[in-house]
């Protein structure tokens, strides 16, 4: 079998990695228009966020596979780094909604308190 995957950032290579486990005989070429330090999945636009509660099948599928590919490849080759960050929003409604969407499928999600809140952003809303 011969696999074409059209795109080299982290869903196209995740995909190419899922095949090539399904058919290990496969033989898959990937393309790409760039090098993969200029693909979105390599800078900041690869962040994980689920803003919409009626996809969260498909997030919670992805999170997993993004985990195994963290632990199983070097972050230099797939572009895949679990790292830590905040959700900031000055609308509590937002926030209560990432706690529904994801709290679950993502590690360590939780609140900042109030003290963590003074300390790391400037004239935090009340």
């Amino acid at each position: 079998m011969r696999v074409a995957v059209v795109g080299q950032g982290i869903v196209g290579i995740s995909s190419a990695l899922a095949i090539a486990k399904r058919f290990p005989k496969a033989a898959i070429t990937v393309f790409g228009d760039r090098p993969f330090e200029s693909t979105c999945s390599y800078g900041p636009a690869g962040l994980f966020r689920l803003d919409h509660f009626e996809n969260r099948k498909w997030a919670k599928t992805s999170f997993e596979r993004f985990a195994e590919i963290e632990k199983e490849f070097p972050g230099s080759e797939t572009g895949v780094k679990l790292i830590s960050g905040h959700i900031q929003s000055d609308n509590k409604a937002t926030l209560e909604g990432q706690e529904k969407n994801m709290a679950d499928i993502v590690y360590n999600f939780r609140w900042l308190t109030d003290r963590e809140i003074q300390l790391m952003f400037p004239n935090p809303s009340k």
